[in-house]
């Protein structure tokens, strides 16, 4: 699988380099969410490398067959259960509409 930075990018198709949280949410195919990224040593190098606000507080990965689709929050714990199964219904239908 391949992950693409869609926020940032003007090439949608351009690949970008795949951070260890997005190659471990396609490799295991389950949703990877750090719910305060200050806890994470490498969250800056994945923000970074995902084109991401460097002050993102929230990350979640969902990886779908082909993509992997990444939300940030700005506030610690800012994503639901809920939030996290309608991410995965996203990543879900954007599999299957690709």
């Amino acid at each position: 699988g391949r992950a693409y930075d869609t926020a940032a990018a003007s090439n949608f198709d351009a690949p970008v380099a795949c951070p260890s949280l997005v190659r471990l949410a396609l490799d295991t195919s389950k949703g990877q969410y750090w719910a305060n990224t200050v806890l994470f040593p490498d969250a800056p190098e994945t923000l970074k490398g995902l084109g991401l606000p460097p002050k993102a507080r929230g990350l979640l990965v969902q990886p779908s067959e082909k993509y992997a689709v990444v939300l940030t929050t700005d506030a610690v714990r800012g994503l639901s259960r809920v939030d996290q199964a309608w991410l995965a219904d996203i990543a879900d239908k954007l599999a299957s509409t690709s």
